[in-house]
């Protein structure tokens, strides 16, 4: 299944392994992604979030 021509296992997931962090989240994401190495330079990174209290914020980037 892909969500926006994206397939699923590119997407990283760590509710799993640390519950609900809230906005913290994609943060943490994004760390885990680094840290994997799965983030290569060249790479374009969508960050999208939603909050309690309709927070939400959203981030496109490219790892220089």
């Amino acid at each position: 299944m892909t969500v926006l021509g994206v397939p699923r296992e590119r997407a990283p997931v760590t509710v799993d392994r640390l519950g609900n962090t809230g906005s913290a989240g994609l943060f943490t994401a994004l760390h885990s992604t680094l840290a994997e190495g799965a983030l290569l330079p060249g790479d374009t990174y969508v960050l999208a979030g939603i909050g309690a209290g309709f927070q939400w914020g959203s981030l496109c980037l490219r790892h220089a």
